[in-house]
């Protein structure tokens, strides 16, 4: 048995787009006051593009359907020939109607901004795994200047976002480590060249920015290693609302802000600064592992740090896995966030005091991840 083709909805645009084009009169026996249904020329209800609808009454469009017998398909080639002819005629009709011929480039100019609807149709059901593809769908799409804006805003947020959580993990129930990256370094790349581009052109400037719009330019801004531009729109975003300054702390997002600070610990010093974070002392650090709460607890507790400048390995964000032992003992190693190797040979097991000692020899520490976030 043949697989049914999938249907998708004539967006009513196009819907009366077409019906007001023929007319609401049957293209093939065109006799008025005939109910009167939209026919997907070529069978596939998928395909809603405007070449490929035409306007039948319910008697003709059951001729499309017969195949064998006494009676001659109505087929699509036939149904093209009679739509064109049907659509010329009504043009003509309307411009003797109206004492004028009809534009024929206010015609294509309404065929182009049907297609562009059509296309953003296309880009807002795009899912988040794949916004290359809704990009182009958008790029391709003739809007006008204030719509072409409002899409450029919604994907260079959707574009920030999916940057962002490409590095999210979290543990599994089996103890596994699971990630919902979804894009590989070029794509992210670029994810991160568009997101940039489209938020610098719809959040920055702007009359009214919107705080939560800036924090995401600056987690870009962030990844790209701007760290002139990102503080400037951290500093805005704080200014517009105090409040920002607790998703600024988010793990995920400090992440985003402190790649652009590299090791340079004076850069480090004034986002945390910025954005009301506390440098980690020792006592601190002993104290929140010394009182974590194991109780149900799987996996590790774990701290963002970054790479100290004469440390060995790689330089960037880390996060150091702490697994908590018997008699108050700990066993640990770091693991680099970006591409999520271990570049620190694990710590014997030791104590909190003697960790603190060996890691903040390669790292600066930033802050811990609390138990029950659901990512990293």
């Amino acid at each position: 048995m043949p697989t049914k083709k999938r249907r998708i909805e004539i967006p009513r645009a196009l819907q009366a787009q077409v019906l007001f084009a023929s007319d609401r009169i049957c293209c093939i026996c065109r006799v008025k006051g005939k109910p009167v249904q939209i026919h997907h020329i070529d069978d596939n209800p998928a395909n809603n593009d405007f070449d490929n609808l035409a306007v039948l009454c319910l008697d003709c469009h059951n001729e499309t359907q017969i195949r064998g017998g006494f009676h001659r398909k109505l087929d699509a080639e036939q149904v093209m020939l009679y739509r064109d002819d049907w659509l010329k005629q009504v043009s003509k009709t309307r411009a003797i109607d109206e004492g004028k011929e009809l534009n024929e480039a206010k015609a294509q100019n309404l065929k182009k901004e049907i297609n562009a609807w059509l296309l953003l149709d296309k880009a807002h059901e795009t899912p988040d795994n794949n916004l290359l593809e809704a990009e182009s769908f958008v790029t391709k799409a003739a809007l006008p200047p204030d719509v072409k804006q409002e899409e450029h805003r919604q994907l260079g947020m959707r574009m920030a976002k999916a940057v962002i959580l490409n590095i999210a993990r979290y543990d599994d129930l089996d103890g596994s480590t699971k990630y919902l990256g979804q894009y590989n370094e070029e794509d992210r790349s670029q994810l991160i060249r568009s997101a940039g581009r489209y938020l610098e052109e719809t959040v920055l400037h702007v009359t009214s920015p919107d705080a939560e719009e800036l924090l995401y330019l600056a987690c870009v801004y962030g990844y790209q290693r701007r760290f002139v531009e990102m503080m400037r729109t951290i500093d805005k975003a704080i200014n517009l609302d105090g409040a920002i300054r607790e998703y600024l702390r988010e793990p995920l997002t400090l992440i985003a802000l402190l790649s652009a600070c590299g090791s340079n610990r004076p850069k480090i010093d004034r986002l945390e600064k910025w954005i009301g974070m506390p440098p980690v002392k020792k006592d601190a650090f002993c104290d929140f592992i010394k009182t974590f709460d194991l109780k149900g607890f799987f996996g590790y507790i774990k701290w963002i740090a970054v790479k100290k400048p004469r440390a060995a390995g790689k330089r960037g964000v880390f996060l150091s896995m702490i697994a908590p032992q018997p008699n108050g003992v700990v066993w640990a190693f770091s693991e680099m966030i970006e591409n999520r190797t271990t570049e620190v040979a694990p710590h014997s097991i030791v104590s909190t005091e003697e960790l603190y000692d060996a890691v903040s020899h390669s790292f600066i520490l930033i802050c811990p991840i609390k138990r029950g976030y659901p990512y990293l």
